[in-house]
């Protein structure tokens, strides 16, 4: 990010900070999940949680570090949905990775909320690139465990094409009718499977 870095909140360890920390990330989630990222504000946020100003001030700067601080939650949780990655791998299962993902993403408005925010803020833009990229080493390293004649920087290239490709169409579904946006993933696991059936070994 340019010019600025983009540093987690710690959550406090004295209790009383600890709960109004707590209180400011939980409204927050609601209203960003009501206002969405263009109507969030911290003094909205502050009179929401029933705190002044300043008080918000001073576990949060603005309204990008709060965010940022939901965007960090929200990435340490789906990062676990992809724990058994090794056995997906090994199975070559991907068409059912694409379909858990989404229904995970679509039984929880706010981290929907959070990802349309991530993509509405050039910093958080770049918070969520530096985490696909992560996520990507993850997958590379499941495929070339089962398949070694994958080199590392091929598998890379495959795991981050097949991530881009499916959060894209995850964030576009979101707002479809729900036959709608399963006609898209079934197009989506044709792809990803057509696409890793010409390059992984049979």
């Amino acid at each position: 990010m340019t010019g600025n870095t983009l540093e987690p909140r710690r959550r406090p360890t004295q209790a009383r900070s600890a709960r109004t920390f707590d209180l400011i990330l939980e409204t927050a989630t609601l209203l960003l999940l009501e206002k969405g990222w263009d109507g969030f504000t911290t003094n909205a946020l502050a009179e929401r949680c029933g705190i002044g100003i300043q008080t918000l001030y001073r576990y949060f700067p603005n309204k990008l570090a709060v965010v940022t601080a939901l965007s960090q939650q929200a990435m340490d949780e789906w990062n676990t949905w992809f724990d058994d990655i090794d056995e997906i791998a090994a199975l070559g299962n991907w068409p059912a990775l694409v379909q858990r993902t989404h229904a995970r993403f679509s039984g929880r408005p706010a981290l929907i909320a959070v990802r349309k925010a991530m993509k509405a803020s050039p910093a958080l833009r770049e918070l969520d690139q530096k985490d696909s990229t992560l996520l990507a080493r993850r997958f590379a390293e499941a495929i070339t465990r089962h398949n070694p004649e994958i080199t590392s920087d091929d598998a890379t290239t495959m795991a981050r094409v097949i991530i881009e490709c499916c959060t894209s169409i995850f964030d576009m579904v979101q707002d479809m009718p729900r036959a709608a946006a399963q006609a898209h993933l079934k197009v989506v696991e044709g792809m990803v499977t057509s696409y890793l059936a010409v390059r992984l070994p049979k």
